[in-house]
């Protein structure tokens, strides 16, 4: 247990604000929770099992120093990675997601903690003579534990921070762990001034690239957006609207609002009002008189609905929606022609009414024909 302990207390104040917390910080922002803590426990485990086997039996068959140059270059390439503009459902997978997150966490860590003091105090712990296993189990939970730290505040400035900003954040981050990890890893003789300046060189060129590359994208996506609302627009269909009424137009000030309103109307409904003649009658009082008109002003109105035509009546006594929309109950049906009907001061007769596709009241109150007219126009205006 004490081996345990002190390998743990090692590692964990060892790590506290290292490389470690950041990049914990960095995927916490970009993947799940569990992905981030089962990546690290995962790559720090086989980071510090091949410290303890190295220090047994391995130690003449590997050399630190290549893998440590090859771990920086891999935090170049993601640090560049992170600049490469992205789509959202852009079709291509980047380099750290296509081989899933946990994958890409876990490497990131085993790779860029070889040769790194963690590995080197557990490399000690077991020369030392201690338990390779709990020297194994104690380095390794203290750097899941330092881990949480930079999970917890990443988790806490996720969604603050827009994701391209905090994408370019960690790009620097792995920009610059990469470059500090080549400088301490590359033989110094090569460390010279022809070779660092064609190297800063070849960083800037790849960032230019990586510049250009992202302007295209741009470019192409906008281009793609035009194409793609300009073939939507092409796709909407017409919608051919017979609005039937019973009586004309008598005022000027209905009719004038009458032309106001058409002018607004949406341009994917082609309106047409068809105007049948009401039948006067002195006793529209008594019933029979009423149902005459009905029947009169019906027979109108059936020889005014084309063939195949949905019919949509206005009808005091349908069932009246609390969500009321002309446009939305058009766009159900999926029709191209339709038929409204609004009836006369007396209503429909029953043979019309019987041929309704759908029966709509607007209001339980009573509207003279000529306002119902208008209003029924002018849902047409906030389709």
């Amino acid at each position: 247990m004490e081996t345990l302990i002190s390998s743990f207390l090692l590692i964990f104040f060892a790590e506290m604000g290292d490389k470690t917390q950041f990049l914990a910080l960095i995927f916490a922002t970009q993947y799940k929770l569990y992905q981030v803590i089962l990546g690290i426990s995962l790559g720090i485990l086989f980071n510090h099992g091949l410290a303890v086997l190295v220090a047994t039996f391995l130690s003449s068959f590997i050399n630190i120093g290549i893998l440590k140059i090859i771990a920086g270059l891999m935090f170049l390439l993601f640090g560049f990675e992170s600049f490469i503009l992205r789509i959202e459902n852009d079709d291509k997978e980047d380099i750290r997601a296509k081989f899933g997150a946990i994958f890409t966490v876990a490497l990131c860590f085993f790779i860029g903690e070889l040769g790194d003091k963690t590995q080197i105090t557990a490399m000690s712990i077991v020369f030392t003579g201690k338990n390779p296993i709990l020297v194994l189990i104690g380095t390794t939970l203290g750097m899941i534990f330092v881990s949480l730290f930079g999970i917890i505040v990443g988790k806490i400035i996720k969604g603050k921070i827009p994701k391209n900003l905090m994408k370019k954040i960690s790009g620097v981050c792995f920009i610059t762990f990469g470059i500090e990890a080549l400088s301490k890893s590359v033989p110094s003789q090569y460390l010279t001034f022809i070779n660092t300046t064609a190297f800063s060189i070849i960083c800037m060129m790849t960032m230019l690239l990586i510049y250009f590359k992202n302007k295209s994208v741009k470019k192409i996506f906008k281009i793609n957006m035009y194409l793609k609302n300009k073939d939507n627009n092409l796709e909407v269909k017409m919608i051919n609207i017979d609005l039937i009424c019973v009586g004309a137009l008598k005022s000027d000030i209905f009719k004038q609002a009458e032309k106001n309103i058409l002018k607004k109307t949406d341009n994917n409904y082609n309106i047409k009002i068809i105007e049948i003649e009401d039948e006067k009658n002195q006793n529209i009082n008594r019933s029979s008189e009423i149902e005459k008109i009905k029947e009169k002003e019906g027979a109108k109105i059936l020889s005014k609905i084309k063939k195949g035509n949905y019919v949509i009546t206005l009808e005091i006594d349908a069932k009246q929606s609390k969500n009321l929309s002309i446009c939305n109950i058009i766009n159900e049906t999926g029709r191209e022609n339709i038929s409204i009907i609004i009836g006369g001061s007396v209503g429909l007769s029953k043979k019309v009414s019987d041929i309704s596709n759908k029966k709509i009241s607007i209001s339980k109150m009573t509207f003279p024909h000529q306002l119902m007219r208008l209003v029924m126009l002018e849902q047409f205006i906030i389709c």
